[in-house]
């Protein structure tokens, strides 16, 4: 089963059934429809996979260890997708196409991983109360070009689409500014080596339909020789 957000059905030109009473019921009785979730579905897997590691030998143990091992990266990988898959699309539609009418919602980017959160909430004296990072329309339209363009420090459309890797990335190099009270996450113009990219996540921000969550408030470009003058503090 694919779930279609109605931009996505619109675009493919496909038409909703006004009444699905006439479809069968397929799935297995493990399964219960819950679009855009996978939830129950992971559920059953841990249930699942607990009735192995209660099997008292070393082979099943070797065996539970291996599929949790596989199972955390998988997430991972489908995490990283979900949140890529979100943000190309909200850059292509007012960015790139400049659909400014588009209805982009609050979407996921990352995820602060804990010894990024830990350092981070020592060092500003903040208590981190999410551990993920959010994007939405309002963010994608503050660092277009038409703004950002005016002071010279837009960032390009394909690195505005590496924002999900940079953020992910645990060699991703990562500051705080003591005096906004936010997190900077820094990488490379591959075009320009005076400068320096960063991504700003304000921590603990309350966004509008969404709720508590770290918010990417800005990303540009800063002339790398001024990197250092402000007050950030490296913590990776």
């Amino acid at each position: 089963m694919q779930v279609l957000t109605k931009a996505e059905i619109e675009r493919k030109g496909l038409t909703p059934l006004a009444d699905s009473s006439m479809l069968k019921n397929v799935a297995g009785k493990d399964f219960a429809y819950n679009p855009g979730k996978f939830n129950k579905i992971e559920q059953i897997y841990e249930q699942k996979i607990g009735k192995f590691s209660k099997v008292d030998s070393a082979t099943s143990k070797i065996f539970v260890n291996n599929v949790l091992a596989k199972t955390k990266d998988f997430n991972r990988q489908r995490d990283l997708y979900v949140w890529q898959r979100g943000l190309n699309n909200a850059v292509d539609e007012l960015l790139v196409k400049k659909n400014l009418k588009s209805p982009i919602n609050a979407f996921m980017i990352g995820r602060l991983n804990k010894d990024i959160a830990s350092k981070a909430s020592k060092s500003l004296g903040i208590d981190i109360q999410e551990e993920g990072i959010t994007c939405d329309k309002h963010c994608i339209l503050h660092i277009r070009e038409d703004r950002k363009g005016e002071y010279g420090q837009d960032l390009r459309i394909e690195e505005i689409k590496k924002v999900v890797s940079v953020l992910n990335d645990k060699n991703t190099p990562v500051s705080v500014d003591m005096k906004n009270k936010n997190i900077i996450f820094w990488f490379e113009d591959e075009k320009d080596s005076s400068k320096i990219n960063k991504v700003v996540v304000d921590l603990n921000y309350k966004l509008k339909k969404f709720g508590l969550t770290n918010y990417m408030i800005t990303a540009g470009k800063v002339d790398r020789i001024n990197k250092d003058k402000e007050k950030y503090i490296k913590i990776r």
